[in-house]
C-alpha cells in the first residue's frame, strides 16, 4: 500500500508556545509536562493544515486508488489521548489511533532513531513522502537512507503534487 508520513509538531500544530512555557528556570524543558495531556491540547493548529492534509490524501488517491496515512511523531504516548482528541476535533483526514506513531512514555532517544524504528516496521507499505519539519536537521539524513522523499511542509508537497499532475 502507498503510503504517506505527516509529521504533527511543525507541520500540522504549533508546539512553539507549549515548549515555551514548559521550560524550566534552566532552560531546559520539562518533557513530562510537554508532553502532558493538559500541555499538548493547547497546541494551535498551523493554519489550514488539516484542510492540506485532506487535499493531499485526495490528490494521492486520485493518483494511487488508496492511501494509507501515517502521522509520525516525536511526541510521547503520554499525550496520545489529547493528540487524538485534538487532531480528531480539527478533522485531520484519517486520523485513528492506529495511524498516529509515536514514542513510548520516557523514550529520550533522538526523534530519528524513533522514527527509523516505526519505518521499519512498515515492511508492507511503500512510502511515497514523509512531511516533516526536521529542526534540527537529523530527519532529512535518516529519510534519505531510506529513499523516502522528504518535505519539510504541507505547502512544499502540494506543490510538488500540483507540478507533478500538470507534467
Amino acid at each position: 500500500m502507498n503510503t504517506i508520513l505527516i509529521d504533527i509538531d511543525g507541520i500540522c500544530f504549533d508546539p512553539l508556545p507549549r515548549l515555551d512555557r514548559c521550560k524550566k528556570e534552566d532552560g531546559s524543558i520539562d518533557w513530562g509536562r510537554a508532553f502532558s495531556n493538559s500541555e499538548v491540547i493547547q497546541d494551535p493548529m498551523l493554519p489550514n493544515a488539516s484542510a492540506k492534509v485532506l487535499f493531499i490524501v485526495r490528490l494521492l488517491t486520485n493518483k494511487y486508488r488508496s492511501i494509507n496515512v501515517y502521522y509520525l511523531t516525536g511526541r510521547s504516548t503520554q499525550c496520545r489521548e489529547a493528540t487524538l482528541s485534538v487532531m480528531g476535533t480539527m478533522n485531520f483526514a484519517r486520523c485513528q489511533e492506529h495511524a498516529i506513531l509515536m514514542r513510548e512514555d520516557k523514550d529520550i532517544r533522538p526523534d530519528a532513531v524513533i522514527k527509523a524504528e516505526h519505518i521499519q516496521q512498515l515492511t508492507e507499505d511503500t512510502i511515497i513522502a514523509a512531511i516533516d519539519d526536521d529542526y534540527n536537521g537529523t530527519l532529512g539524513p535518516m529519510y534519505a537512507s531510506k529513499n523516502i522523499p522528504h518535505y519539510k511542509s504541507l505547502d512544499s508537497y502540494i506543490v510538488y503534487l500540483t507540478q507533478e499532475e500538470r507534467i
